[in-house]
């Protein structure tokens, strides 16, 4: 399966990313880690005197390093619409390259906006560090953020104007029209990320560390463009509901309410302390990961949750049709997808079991879901709801794939769950009622 080594805060990761789920390409999730995680790019990719920047893409022998070409991948194995219409491929190009024109030159004054404020300095520690290691690594956070701000100086050449022209250039352009051309292209995406750096959007689309947010804020830009604003908005929007989903978000993105929203959509509060894998298009919760043993001591085998209403219903009325058993089938009939199942169970068993304790009495046991898996690495399937919750949070699943595929897009015109009138908590929506799943897309 292919991987994508990325930031999930980039815009050059992000301009991937979009591409990628815009076409509905399957890939496994890596969070790079700054600095730390340098070293094993470099042995990924070969590259060993050359500068070491994400996002990049392995699929199959071929290592794809910018996201220019990883879109034109996405575009070209992908399903949908396409992001680069005939005729227009040229101008999209351009308003590419003064997207990363901008950016290049806005991270700059990124970067010294974090060297000027020890929390921020703090979250990127936090962000690219075992949590064991953290405190011996917080003193040197100045010397990180000048390595990085070495690393990445003279990036764009310049006077610091490029992204006041770049946004002057797009408000001529667009004239008030939603989209560069007639409808979302890879322009359109560019240009949004571009405009991270004037005011980063919701944290539901691209999570922020509070303490590194306003380090991205430019408010004299912000205040001046706020027509453009509102165009990025619309567009990551309309990016992220084609799937229903936003990308696999990385651990320790919690927001005030999110245990509060799970009950709801649960019908009963949560058990541990689950974490949000992956969001909705609306921002709610549709993957959580779980804790490998309960506060009670009782081991829970089952790393990632199926939240999400909608799919949830989706899927049981797959399992009710006979899916468990044609996966059975398929598995035991093709032996290249039983091999990659395989691997998914041991991938998914490792990265459980590393956060069990050693005292631990009662360890879980089994692949997904705590399927029993037997010394030739055959199992069943048995739910699929685990499967697919445990491809949505970013990792290869065959069976998860292929129920992904029959039940995306997941595209609620309203949220699932809604505060309670008294403000005491959350419940389900009485409006919300299951939309109708879109034609076109792949069974």
């Amino acid at each position: 399966m292919r991987k994508l080594v990325a930031l999930h805060y980039s815009p050059w990761s992000e301009k991937a990313r979009w591409a990628l789920d815009h076409h509905g390409v399957a890939y496994r999730y890596e969070e790079y880690k700054i600095l730390l995680g340098e070293p094993k790019l470099r042995l990924a990719t070969k590259n060993v005197r050359g500068k070491a920047t994400v996002p990049v893409l392995f699929d199959g022998g071929e290592v794809l390093s910018e996201c220019w070409d990883i879109a034109q991948r996405a575009e070209a194995v992908g399903r949908g619409s396409t992001l680069f219409p005939e005729g227009c491929r040229e101008g999209i190009r351009r308003w590419h390259e003064r997207g990363q024109d901008a950016c290049a030159l806005a991270r700059v004054r990124l970067v010294d906006n974090i060297r000027e404020d020890s929390d921020a300095m703090r979250a990127q520690i936090d962000a690219g560090v075992p949590r064991p290691l953290r405190s011996v690594m917080y003193p040197s956070s100045p010397l990180v953020m000048a390595w990085f701000a070495r690393k990445h100086a003279g990036a764009c050449p310049g006077d610091g104007a490029a992204l006041r022209d770049a946004c002057a250039t797009l408000r001529a352009e667009l004239r008030g029209r939603p989209y560069l051309y007639d409808g979302l292209t890879f322009a359109d995406i560019s240009m949004a990320v571009m405009l991270q750096f004037v005011e980063p959007v919701s944290d539901r689309f691209i999570p922020l560390d509070p303490r590194t947010r306003r380090a991205w804020q430019d408010p004299v830009l912000a205040r001046e463009y706020t027509d453009l604003l509102r165009v990025a908005r619309r567009a990551v929007r309309a990016a992220a509901a084609e799937v229903g989903v936003t990308h696999p978000e990385p651990a320790g993105g919690a927001r005030a309410d999110d245990l509060a929203i799970l009950g709801a959509q649960l019908g009963r509060p949560p058990r541990g302390a689950p974490e949000v894998a992956r969001r909705c298009s609306l921002g709610l919760p549709v993957v959580v990961r779980m804790p490998p043993v309960l506060d009670s001591g009782e081991p829970f085998p089952t790393r990632y949750w199926l939240t999400c209403p909608l799919l949830h219903r989706r899927i049981a009325r797959l399992e009710g049709a006979g899916e468990v058993r044609r996966m059975d089938q398929l598995l035991e009939d093709d032996s290249a997808v039983a091999e990659q199942m395989r691997a998914a169970h041991e991938r998914y068993a490792a990265e459980r079991d590393a956060l069990v304790a050693a005292d631990v009495a009662y360890p879980p046991l089994g692949g997904v879901a705590g399927i029993r898996v037997d010394d030739a690495g055959r199992a069943g399937v048995k739910c699929l709801h685990a499967h697919a919750a445990d491809f949505l949070a970013g990792h290869a699943n065959p069976v998860g794939e292929r129920v992904a595929l029959q039940t995306l897009p997941a595209c609620c015109p309203t949220p699932c769950v809604a505060p309670r009138a008294a403000g005491q908590g959350w419940e389900r929506a009485a409006a919300w009622s299951e939309p109708e799943r879109e034609l076109g897309t792949p069974e």
